[in-house]
This record gives structure tokens, C-alpha cells and sequence, in this order.
């Protein structure tokens, strides 16, 4: 379950309105108050490929000029859970350089 934290920035102040009406006629995203072009959103989605459909629905929305990432979740067991164990490259015969 991905969760977002995104910045979107609008190529012109006056295309905010459309791009923010667009953001909030879907479900899986949360608008922000918007600042200047600037509109701070958070996405969740229920899995990876619903979260990159709406990461290639987002850059062909018109008006966008960028989206900025502030934070990704990606729903893994543990919040404090480390890289190595999140990302699989450690293993037993490669342990964490922080492990005791």
C-alpha cells in the first residue's frame, strides 16, 4: 500500500484550479492547500501498479509542470523496518553493517 507525499507544481498559477479538481475527483488522493502554483497532495494507493498508473496519469495531466516527492511509505511491516530489510540486498552471509 503505497502512501505519497507529492508537491505538485502547475506551469501557470491560473492552471491550478483545473489541476486541483482533476486531483480531487480521485479517490486515492488528498489535497493540500495550495500555495502559488504549488499544490501539496498525498496519494494512497492499494498497490505498486495502481501507484505508477497514478505517477503516468499525474505527468499527463495538464497543467503540471513537476511533481515533487516529500515522502514515500511503501507499506512494508514495520515503520523503523531498515533499507536492507525492506529492499531484500542483505542477507545472513551479508549482514547489515550496523548489526551487533
Amino acid at each position: 500500500m503505497p502512501t505519497s507525499g507529492l508537491v505538485i507544481s502547475t506551469s501557470h498559477v491560473a492552471d491550478l484550479p483545473a489541476v486541483w479538481a482533476a486531483l480531487s475527483e480521485r479517490h486515492e488522493v488528498t489535497c493540500g492547500e495550495p500555495l502559488g502554483g504549488r499544490l501539496p497532495i498525498v496519494t494512497d494507493t492499494a498497490s505498486k501498479a495502481e501507484d505508477q498508473a497514478l505517477w503516468d496519469w499525474l505527468w499527463e495531466l495538464p497543467g503540471v509542470a513537476a511533481v515533487d516527492v516529500a515522502f514515500i511509505y511503501l507499506g512494508c511491516e514495520s515503520p523503523s523496518a531498515s533499507f536492507e530489510e525492506i529492499s531484500g540486498r542483505r542477507t545472513a552471509g551479508n549482514p547489515s553493517p550496523h548489526s551487533g
